[in-house]
């Protein structure tokens, strides 16, 4: 068989938390899900499988119809994020104008997110044959094993699909415990010297994934899955080792959380230094996971940059939301990871429960204080099963379930909730850009990363995110555009 796994392009997303110029110009990775899932593929089975990723291509829909009908599968899986939910509903609906042109029957399968949480939503969808939730590595594999054998399919984790217009749905699906288990993703399946961040250096960059799921419980994380897992330190190495062999020296590692396991994280770091692997990498780390000692191993096994979510510059807010940090620790770890000359990136969110306009002066005045590197700032949105969802349907600051309605009747016109208690959308946004423009609209930072930079290829990325920064920041026409 033939299978074809497809990243949707990104012409009708809805609404994000993010300006669409920060989101317009941060790069693009590796779709490692997908990846995943290919090499499983590739790896067990005799099955030919190919991966299309239609954001980095930049593949307009012509083009995609082109590759499914040169392609000619017999099985397409479509990555669903609720944010790309349109353009995963055209892509299936010309997956089957394909197959009518074709004139064969092709199987859509819908897997990700989205489909994790409104799996029945997803199957009563135009054009979905088949739905996956959950981690669906070795779920997907048994359904293509099995694919010619119906009455095994309603055995497999996960699965929903109709019969006779009633949802069938398989035993529920379990989280991966062992990620030794998976083969290590076959990144020659994608184009991926290409792959470029706006953060990167200028050789190739990829992304790893070496553990699942995060025990901590802020209100406003959509994870799905609270218990933490991780891939051995020989894994993860392996792993590194199968990326440098291809010339990538720079690895993004984009855990929820890299540092939750202290001894695994040295000992990671403890063999790339025995096994003298040269490489950049950063990683994303929480302010109350990480000391001196880690942060010298990190530096020591070549990291460049790391990334914390602090969230909000008031510990009242900080409390609210179940962030687990104190100030004092936020100060701490940007204050080490300069010490040891380690790149930082601030997360930052505004628009929180109870917040007012002068919690998030404070948070922006403790952005500067904390002087990263880098800072993102994003709005607080209630999104799908999380806390902060569930909380704003009881208190009636929504007054309706509007995500699982928005899933069952997709538009393009749909505008994520936000908490609007103390301040409305325009507030929220005017106040968004605000903090961009005080953060980086500043001669002292523009003059730091004009001097940092290391090459003109690396300049001229960042200048034009700049200058993206200041045209949009200062123009009022901004906030019609994406609020």
């Amino acid at each position: 068989m033939r299978i074809l796994l497809i990243n949707p392009p990104m012409g009708n997303i809805i609404a994000t938390t993010q300006p669409p110029f920060i989101v317009a110009e941060k790069g693009s990775y590796p779709p490692l899900g997908l990846l995943y899932i290919a090499t499983m593929i590739k790896s067990k089975t005799g099955h030919k499988v190919k991966i299309l990723d239609c954001q980095f291509e930049r593949m307009g829909y012509d083009q995609i119809k082109e590759e499914i009908r040169k392609y000619s599968p017999d099985i397409v899986g479509i990555t669903l994020i609720t944010s790309m939910l349109m353009d995963a509903l055209k892509l299936a609906d010309i997956v089957k104008e394909c197959a009518t042109i074709l004139r064969r029957d092709i199987i859509v399968v819908g897997g990700g997110p989205h489909a994790t949480i409104f799996p029945d939503e997803t199957i009563g969808l135009k054009n979905f044959d088949y739905v996956f939730s959950g981690e669906a590595e070795f779920s997907f594999l048994s359904f293509v094993n099995n694919i010619h054998d119906p009455g095994s399919l309603r055995n497999i984790p996960g699965i929903v699909f109709k019969e006779n217009g009633t949802i069938v749905k398989g035993p529920p699906n379990y989280f991966i415990e062992d990620l030794d288990s998976l083969p290590i993703p076959d990144r020659g399946l994608l184009n991926y010297e290409q792959y470029k961040n706006l953060l990167a250096g200028r050789g190739i960059m990829t992304t790893s994934i070496t553990s699942r799921g995060c025990p901590y419980q802020c209100i406003f994380c959509e994870r799905l899955g609270k218990r933490f897992r991780a891939a051995s330190a020989g894994y993860v190495i392996r792993e590194i080792e199968d990326c440098l062999g291809l010339g990538i020296d720079e690895i993004f590692f984009h855990d929820d959380t890299f540092t939750i396991d202290k001894k695994r994280v040295m000992e990671i770091c403890r063999l790339i230094e025995e096994k003298k692997l040269k490489f950049k990498f950063s990683l994303r780390s929480r302010v109350n996971t990480i000391d001196e000692e880690m942060i010298r191993a990190l530096k020591r096994a070549g990291c460049r940059r790391i990334s914390f979510g602090v969230e909000s510059g008031v510990q009242r807010i900080l409390d609210r939301i179940k962030k687990d940090i104190t100030l004092k620790q936020a100060e701490d770890a940007f204050s080490l990871s300069k010490k040891y000359g380690i790149t930082t990136l601030a997360d930052f969110m505004i628009g929180h429960p109870d917040e007012r306009v002068e919690d998030i002066y404070a948070t922006l005045n403790f952005a500067k204080r904390l002087n990263p590197d880098y800072v993102q700032f994003s709005i607080t949105t209630p999104y799908p099963a999380t806390e902060l969802y569930k909380e704003a349907l009881s208190r009636g600051i929504l007054e309706k379930d509007v995500w699982r309605e928005f899933s069952k009747n997709p538009r393009k016109d749909f505008m994520p909730p936000r908490w609007e208690q103390n301040l409305d959308r325009e507030q929220l946004a005017l106040l968004l850009n605000k903090c961009y423009r005080e953060f980086y609209l500043k001669p002292s930072f523009i003059l730091k990363m004009f001097l940092r930079q290391r090459n003109r290829t690396e300049m001229t990325r960042k200048a034009k995110a700049g200058f993206s920064l200041f045209k949009n920041t200062m123009l009022p026409r901004w906030i019609k555009i994406q609020f």
